[in-house]
């Protein structure tokens, strides 16, 4: 269990530690997210499929787990253009969302 009395620099950044509770699927997706910064869904996916044999997952898994990180606001979604992008959510200290 988390300390809940350990504190994170106020950087504003999001804490892989933070996610460590989610799935192994959703981990490497907000991991991916956090290096594109913005990055469309089929760039994410794209990215996803490049990666080694163990942390690939099919296309329903993937969709479902993006679905799951945005609604527990992890990651943002935003349509521009017709393009459906996502980046990370940035945090407080306290790990709530800004």
């Amino acid at each position: 269990m988390p300390d809940d009395t350990f504190k994170r620099p106020s950087t504003g950044m999001l804490f892989l530690l933070d996610v460590g509770e989610n799935s192994p699927q959703q981990l490497t997706l907000v991991r991916l997210v956090m290096k594109g910064v913005r990055i469309n869904h089929e760039d994410l996916w794209q990215s996803l499929s490049s990666l080694p044999e163990e942390k690939r997952m099919d296309r329903q898994v993937f969709e479902q787990s993006l679905e799951q990180l945005v609604k527990d606001e992890w990651i943002w979604r935003v349509e521009i253009e017709g393009k459906t992008i996502y980046s990370p959510r940035l945090k407080t200290n306290e790990g709530k969302p800004k």
